[in-house]
């Protein structure tokens, strides 16, 4: 303990949480709005799509093209 009272591991751990917590934080809010606006677009390139079933499938979106 320093003269003050506070221990350095203390205010270590302190910095660590508060950069965890916004670090977990800054990568949620950008998941919520991206995820769902690729996952169709996603769900298209793999082939998928057409087995999403229609209850599944986000407001708007249309389903690909079928080919021969």
């Amino acid at each position: 303990m320093t003269q003050s009272g506070t221990c350095w591991n203390a205010l270590g751990q302190n910095a660590l949480g508060v950069t965890m917590l916004g670090g977990m934080i800054s990568a949620t809010v950008p998941a919520v709005v991206f995820v769902p606006v690729f996952f169709p677009f996603v769900m298209c390139l793999t082939g998928n799509a057409r087995r999403m079933a229609p209850a599944d499938r986000p407001p708007g979106w249309s389903a690909p093209a079928q080919q021969p």
